[in-house]
């Protein structure tokens, strides 16, 4: 790990957990809360727009180095709304890691009970270069799974939802 306090870590902190995040670090923190615990990202984007409109703005956590991201958003006060892993380290239901095949990866969630996931084809909504992206939304745990090809490249975890517009904050 590149990042001096993630090299503490234990298997348990890599454990992901749908709606709540990761070891100590949970849905609704603060950025300033993540970086007293984890450290200095290697980059923060501030601001940035996501979504149509242009009042949707987030600041994002880079630890690039460690793989993975946090998104705060503003319209909740900056509270972290998302986590985007993209490193093997991280482990989802004990077995779902980046890097696995997505035939393996939806049976280890189909077997832990998790519903049918909603898939989605982006290869017309990408660049020539990501033509082969598959993502597959697992409404209920608010987890997408991104698929470069037939390969786990992402796994983005958010909060649980009450209703369309409340967010369940972990305690």
């Amino acid at each position: 790990m590149a990042n001096k306090k993630m090299e503490s870590l234990t298997d348990e902190d890599y454990k992901i957990v749908p709606g709540v995040g990761f070891g100590k670090i949970k849905f609704g923190m603060s950025k300033e809360a993540v970086i007293e615990m984890l450290g200095q990202p290697d980059e923060i984007e501030e601001d940035a727009n996501y979504g149509d409109d242009p009042n949707d703005k987030v600041t994002v956590l880079y630890y690039d180095m460690d793989g993975f991201s946090m998104s705060f958003d503003k319209e909740y006060k900056y509270k972290m709304t998302e986590i985007s892993f993209d490193n093997d380290m991280f482990v989802l239901e004990g077995k779902v890691r980046v890097g696995m095949a997505k035939e393996e990866a939806l049976k280890v969630l189909e077997a832990a009970g998790w519903d049918e996931p909603m898939e989605e084809d982006l290869a017309d909504e990408l660049d020539e270069e990501n033509k082969g992206t598959t993502a597959y939304t697992y409404e209920e745990q608010n987890v997408t799974l991104w698929f470069d090809d037939e390969t786990l490249g992402t796994i983005q975890v958010g909060p649980q939802w009450i209703d369309a517009d409340t967010i369940k904050w972990p305690k």
